[in-house]
């Protein structure tokens, strides 16, 4: 639990005292050797995830491609490759969690305009526990990150080239392909609605295709479950409800981006209520999160009493996840944290 606070804590001494590119390399280089030191014991998947790097280590290249392996290719041949260096796991650790965190310090420095909050919600809302035992949909995420501004510049290729890089990591990132129509779309209340309601009624008709891809490949069921869930969508959704007040009542320039990511966060996470495996889905669009909240309270500075309001909602996050982190709630199990050490 230590590590964490001092993770988090450090945000505000970096940020307040280093120039913006210093404090985002210090804070990474913290993230990074938390990553990397981490223990066996940090994460429900992590000695599943060894084991396969060792398996990949002796597999010979005829194995790996014809023979039927419950990974993904392109996560299958970036270990091979890996292993050619060293068949020392630390090796892994070191590149993934490198790709992970430069990924999401560039997706804030290109988005936030309060850098050191966006920061703080990494940490504070789970996204970084998430990267340190969801490995290959964490490597799917980080690429896709890089895809958002060419959905926004309408750069389809280059959107499409790095959806399918991140479809071969996890073949879940397919879905990512929804952000590319709606990322322009002008923000009328009209067209939110219209956008949320085309969103939903895509996922009601095609959704049952994409669950039976996903479940044929990862070789699971998915059934309906009990309806869990509802904790996590009323957070997003009063984050998107704030969000939308906000820019509609403010005029800006600020990228709309996160905006749309949180549209899409909501809607899989209202479906996910009934399909537990849409819960995945949510963490692709669920991380734009990090920048929409710290840009929409950032244009409430003019109103300082709802702006301090604001401010208060961001520590209730930060409590609620302290407090999980206490009482040792789920946190995809890297609580509590060990070393290699």
């Amino acid at each position: 639990m230590t590590i964490y606070l001092f993770a988090l804590l450090s945000i505000f001494f970096l940020f307040g005292i280093f120039k913006n590119k210093l404090s985002y390399i210090l804070f990474g280089l913290i993230l990074f050797f938390i990553s990397i030191l981490r223990s066996e014991n940090v994460g429900y998947d992590y000695i599943t995830y060894e084991e396969a790097y060792h398996d990949f280590a002796v597999a010979s290249w005829s194995d790996l491609f014809f023979v039927r392996i419950r990974f993904e290719p392109g996560y299958v041949l970036f270990n091979k490759c890996l292993t050619i260096i060293s068949s020392n796991y630390l090796l892994f650790k070191v590149v993934t969690s490198f790709i992970n965190i430069c990924s999401v310090l560039i997706f804030i420095k290109r988005y936030s305009v309060m850098p050191w909050m966006s920061c703080a919600l990494f940490l504070t809302l789970g996204f970084y526990n998430f990267e340190l035992n969801i490995m290959r949909q964490s490597l799917a995420l980080s690429i896709s990150l890089f895809a958002y501004p060419y959905a926004e510049n309408k750069s389809l290729l280059k959107f499409l080239l790095c959806i399918i890089l991140a479809t071969l990591f996890h073949y879940s990132a397919i879905i990512l392909l929804i952000i590319y129509p709606i990322a322009n779309i002008k923000f009328t209340k009209r067209k939110i609605f219209i956008e949320i309601s085309l969103i939903l009624l895509t996922i009601y008709l095609f959704g049952h295709l994409f669950l039976s891809f996903v479940s044929s490949t990862w070789s699971i069921s998915y059934d309906k479950n009990s309806g869990t869930g509802y904790g996590m969508l009323g957070m997003l959704s009063l984050i998107l409800i704030f969000s939308l007040y906000i820019n509609f009542r403010i005029e800006n320039q600020i990228s709309k981006i996160p905006l749309h990511m949180m549209i899409v966060a909501c809607c899989f996470q209202i479906l996910s209520l009934d399909f537990s495996m849409f819960v995945r889905i949510v963490q692709y669009f669920s991380i734009g999160a990090i920048v929409l909240l710290p840009n929409s309270i950032f244009l409430l500075k003019v109103y300082r009493p709802i702006y301090l309001l604001a401010i208060l909602f961001l520590l209730l996050i930060t409590t609620y996840y302290w407090v999980g982190i206490i009482l040792y709630l789920d946190m995809d199990g890297t609580v509590p944290y060990s070393t290699i050490l």
